[in-house]
């Protein structure tokens, strides 16, 4: 649900190429789009490519995560849910 003035957009996988849509061309927004998991699935469990994508990964599902349980509390008040 975007309003027009996000500065940056936290989804899952779900989404990966949204920033690619006509409807968001022109949009200023930082997209964080989290990975799907065959992206670093692929790689060595101990390489440091792997543990850093991990890692920024786990930073998106956090803030992912606290923007999105609020969320459901007021959708409702919005005609959403």
């Amino acid at each position: 649900m975007l309003h027009g003035e996000e500065n940056a957009v936290y989804a899952d996988a779900g989404y990966t190429g949204v920033e690619k849509r006509e409807e968001h061309e022109n949009r200023e927004v930082i997209w964080q789009i989290a990975a799907r998991r065959s992206t670093y699935s692929k790689l060595n469990k101990r390489s440091l490519l792997y543990k850093t994508k991990r890692k920024i990964e786990y930073c998106k599902a956090q803030t992912w995560a606290k923007l999105e349980h609020p969320f459901r509390v007021v959708k409702p008040h919005f005609g959403k849910g």
